[in-house]
């Protein structure tokens, strides 16, 4: 029956392929669709916001982002601000739910387009490479991972016709319609990333991303997260129907999800709170040594002037301007502390690892929202 199922899905990929309106159709607006063709920046650009939105509103996004900036060279765009290129998603009609992340993601995609592909994100794909070694090329972007990195190419194969070698090793993307497909029809048992791709290596050898085209497609035409419409289904036939269970499993994950996250914050929030106090007393100790060196170097300069022989720290403590800095008897813990700078570092690194976990955190907890 799973190789049946299997079998269904590729041919109605082929069908839609061969449709005008799917073919090489990425949004309903005919110049963003036609920009998005046309310019391979546009193009890598969708795919990066192809993330906490609609499909078709991701696809858009370049071309209303070119009018607005006048251009998507690469190099101008990775010497934005984020505040600016932010504020510039943002305004109104918003071209994405959330301006900063992808903000981020372009201007860093855009300074290793700049660096390793000539500013054009055609030389990721036009040397005809393997299908692995172009993998590891567009997750080298910022905001690329797995599941972008399968859907860039297969639409690049299947719908732009780019030829590559070993067409064997693009799996399935782990998308939330591609996932809801193969749970209720029963090609997987479990909703995890492992399932769902080896599931797409035995059911199609040849070609794994066979399969996530049009699994998506009913995901997103028939099988709704609730109320799907399973009478117009092309898998109507064959499928399990495994609605409430999914269902019942996606509201648990939700909740778990949602418990570990809070978990989570509160974690951060006592670290960001303690690191954040350490950081302060560090940037203290060293504002603090950094005034008794500026005062030592001009103390010294008078003393070489008048041919005086006086150590400028021991000097300075006597004065009354050093004792109101720092009292001598911490003055040797201070510089000490200020010497290892390792420990500043250190804390700067956790807080970056912090921020960087819980914010990865955030963005599985709101797609979870957004698809249930």
């Amino acid at each position: 029956m799973k190789q049946t199922i299997a079998n269904l899905l590729i041919a109605y990929g082929d069908k839609l392929c061969k449709e005008a309106r799917y073919s090489i159709i990425f949004t309903e607006d005919p110049k963003a669709n036609e920009f998005v063709l046309s310019d391979s920046n546009a193009f890598l650009f969708g795919v990066i916001l192809n993330q906490w939105t609609k499909s078709e509103r991701a696809w858009a996004a370049p071309f209303f982002l070119s009018q607005r900036l006048n251009g998507l060279d690469p190099k101008m765009v990775s010497q934005l601000e984020t505040a600016y290129l932010s504020e510039i998603i943002s305004a109104p009609p918003s071209l994405h739910r959330i301006p900063t992340r992808v903000a981020e993601f372009l201007i860093q995609t855009s300074k290793t387009l700049v660096d390793k592909y000539s500013g054009d994100a055609s030389n990721i794909w036009n040397d005809r490479p393997s299908s692995k070694e172009l993998a590891k090329r567009l997750t080298e972007m910022h905001g690329i991972g797995q599941k972008k990195a399968s859907m860039a190419m297969n639409i690049l194969i299947k719908q732009l016709k780019l030829l590559i070698t070993n067409p064997e090793n693009i799996d399935v993307a782990y998308d939330i319609h591609i996932r809801r497909v193969f749970f209720r029809t029963g090609l997987v048992k479990e909703d995890l990333p492992s399932a769902i791709i080896e599931s797409a290596r035995q059911l199609s050898p040849s070609f794994p991303a066979a399969l996530d085209f049009p699994a998506w497609s009913i995901g997103r035409d028939w099988c709704f997260p609730s109320s799907p419409d399973c009478e117009n289904c092309p898998l109507t036939l064959v499928c399990s129907k495994r609605i409430k269970v999914d269902l019942e499993q996606a509201l648990l994950r939700m909740r778990q999800l949602e418990r570990a996250y809070w978990q989570l914050f509160n974690a951060v929030k006592s670290e960001f709170e303690r690191l954040g106090r350490k950081l302060e007393q560090l940037s203290r100790s060293e504002m603090i040594v950094g005034t008794l060196h500026e005062y030592c170097a001009y103390h010294g300069e008078c003393c070489k002037q008048k041919g005086q022989r006086n150590h400028p720290v021991r000097y300075l403590l006597r004065t009354k301007e050093g004792t109101q800095h720092v009292p001598q008897n911490k003055l040797s813990i201070i510089q000490r502390r200020i010497q290892n700078r390792e420990e500043q570092e250190k804390a700067f690194e956790l807080l970056e690892n912090y921020s960087l976990l819980l914010s990865e955190w955030e963005d599985s907890l709101t797609e979870a929202k957004i698809s249930y």
